[in-house]
């Protein structure tokens, strides 16, 4: 709500560019979700489901006792045709992977857990596949797909964040199980 990006113009370039068939996540907050989702629907995009990633630890009250602390992030699952989930064993719309203390030093103010993105990667493309994604941010999807054997592209405008995830992708080693 605070920036100068066109969604929709955006959402409508994502529906033109991405395969027949196949999948698109994207988190967003339960204020945006009546904004957000028609503009996908609208693009040509499916509404399959929302996604919960379930946190150890609440969000900080930032509206000092107006409102209920969220222990959660939704994203939303859509579908470009129609494509099953590449492993279905154990699948659910519950995510629960914690967040560690406060001692965590966080690349991006909206990272998310490599784990949970590697989710989404195995869950949706199989070996050498392209995965794109238009707000890198730091790298993690990136990360994921180096270490699951697929390609991507990923999109960051931000200078500082260009520079943490190019130096994420240029390590010999990526660490398995890191956590961001």
């Amino acid at each position: 709500e605070n920036n100068n990006l066109d969604f929709e113009a955006i959402i409508n370039e994502l529906f033109r560019v991405l395969k027949k068939n196949t999948h698109l996540y994207c988190f967003f907050s339960e204020k945006q979700s009546h904004k957000i989702i028609p503009l996908f629907e609208k693009a040509g995009f499916k509404f399959v489901q929302y996604l919960i990633w379930v946190k150890n630890r609440s969000t900080p009250d930032l509206t000092y006792g107006h409102k209920y602390r969220y222990k959660h992030e939704l994203c939303g699952f859509f579908q470009k045709g129609w494509s099953k989930l590449r492993r279905q064993s154990g699948q659910s719309t519950v995510i629960e992977h914690a967040i560690l203390g406060e001692q965590l030093k966080y690349l991006h103010p909206t990272q998310k857990p490599l784990p949970v993105i590697k989710r989404f990667i195995e869950n949706s493309t199989d070996e050498n596949q392209v995965v794109l994604d238009c707000f890198m941010g730091s790298g993690t999807t990136a990360v994921g797909c180096k270490q699951l054997n697929r390609q991507f592209i990923g999109f960051e405008i931000a200078p500082e964040y260009v520079e943490i995830a190019n130096n994420r992708l240029q390590q010999k080693t990526l660490i398995t199980g890191q956590l961001f």
